[in-house]
């Protein structure tokens, strides 16, 4: 008799089956575990970025006297270069002219503005858009509002209140203090998508408005508010609370609202895409990951450079 070759034995579709059933287990448990390695990746790298912006402002405190601060429409974080290794692009700025003369494509700085300096930068943000290096951090404004709308009790809040702070006028303490923290990169309508990072529009309020503002702000319907003009981080060498400041009157990621009509004032929201907070550094070095439960009490008492409150706990 003639020897039948061997047929290979297939797979049943009940094994089949089950072996796809087995890798979609797998593959639901691994790319979480995944996602947040690189979660934790980034945040570690925003973290290590707030840290090299804290010895920067404390370098430019030794060797100035006193806090980077706005200066001709220019934002603090311009003035910080030289202390992140970045002389050459701080020497590359016609600072004669205010900023908005100098910005557009065919201005002195254009093309200083372009540069991405990757210590303004947080990588959970996303990759970024448009024309200018972008900014994921702003300086600490303070709470409350003034006579122009925007805080004057932080001490980034310096051109409004003194034209110099110095760490003698920081009287609740450098390690009570914040002075940067992070904030999304959004940006207005049409671009920003509806989430709690958006910047949502507001009627105009007089300083005497401020808590009806506050109120307004968070209770926002996202679905529903109006989102506002007004770009958030489009570059860290432009001034104001829509590009490199922000304020604590409203707690870790909530509502960011601008009033119609401009961005000098409103209220303008620490923020992240971190689970649970923020980064933020103190004027005296160090930086803390502060949650989203933080009472606005001791969220505003932080904020303030000389408000004499008492924080409940470190943040």
């Amino acid at each position: 008799m003639r020897n039948r070759p061997n047929r290979a034995s297939a797979f049943t579709l009940v094994e089949v089956l089950v072996v796809i059933f087995i890798i979609a287990i797998i593959v639901a448990f691994t790319i979480p575990a995944v996602l947040a390695a690189r979660e934790s990746a980034r945040r570690a790298q925003c973290l290590n970025n707030m840290k090299q912006i804290a010895l920067a402002i404390n370098s430019h405190l030794d060797q100035k006297g006193y806090y980077p601060r706005e200066e001709n429409t220019y934002s603090a974080f311009l003035f910080l270069l030289p202390y992140l290794d970045q002389t050459p692009l701080f020497n590359s700025f016609n600072l004669t002219q205010p900023r908005f003369r100098t910005w557009s494509s065919s201005g002195a700085n254009y093309t200083s503005f372009g540069v991405k300096v990757s210590v303004f930068d947080c990588p959970s943000d996303g990759m970024p858009t448009g024309d200018y290096g972008p900014a994921s951090y702003g300086g600490n404004l303070g709470t409350g509002t003034g006579p122009y709308g925007r805080p004057t009790n932080g001490p980034f809040a310096s051109s409004s209140i003194d034209p110099k702070i110095r760490d003698s006028m920081i009287r609740d303490g450098l390690s009570n203090t914040v002075a940067v923290s992070e904030f999304c990169r959004t940006q207005g309508y049409p671009r920003a998508t509806r989430d709690s990072h958006a910047v949502f529009e507001l009627r105009p309020y007089e300083p005497k408005q401020f808590d009806t503002m506050i109120q307004d702000c968070l209770a926002v319907d996202i679905n529903q508010q109006p989102l506002s003009y007004d770009y958030r981080g489009a570059c860290w060498g432009f001034s104001d609370l829509s590009n490199t400041s922000y304020d604590h009157n409203i707690s870790p990621n909530g509502h960011t609202c601008a009033p119609r009509g401009g961005s000098l004032s409103g209220v303008w929201t620490a923020s992240s895409y971190h689970p649970g907070g923020v980064n933020a550094s103190h004027l005296d070095g160090h930086v803390s990951f502060v949650k989203d439960m933080i009472s606005l009490p001791a969220w505003r008492a932080i904020g303030t450079m000389n408000g004499g409150e008492i924080t409940e706990t470190e943040p």
